[in-house]
């Protein structure tokens, strides 16, 4: 399951970004794209939970305010995503 993230897991050498989960495109202001169909939680840069989804390959992220965000899998991939 997906539980809070603190900030300093997240910038843990094991929390590296993944090269077998790709978010495009990174900067976004709108909608972001995986390279596979994914369960993906969003964190904030604070590490608290703002979203789920399940099942995607595409977010819409228009909804999100501007700032750093982290996207990890259910598998525990990890990738920084900014919002502009």
């Amino acid at each position: 399951g997906f539980d809070r993230v603190r900030l300093t897991d997240l910038q843990d050498p094991e929390f590296e970004v993944t090269s077998e989960f790709l978010v495009y495109p990174n900067p976004t202001t709108r909608t972001v794209y995986f390279n596979k169909v994914v369960d993906v939680a969003i964190y904030d840069a604070n590490g608290r939970r703002v979203r789920v989804e399940r099942n995607t390959s595409e977010l819409d992220v228009s909804n999100l305010t501007t700032g750093m965000y982290f996207i990890q899998t259910s598998e525990g991939q990890i990738q920084k995503l900014v919002i502009q």
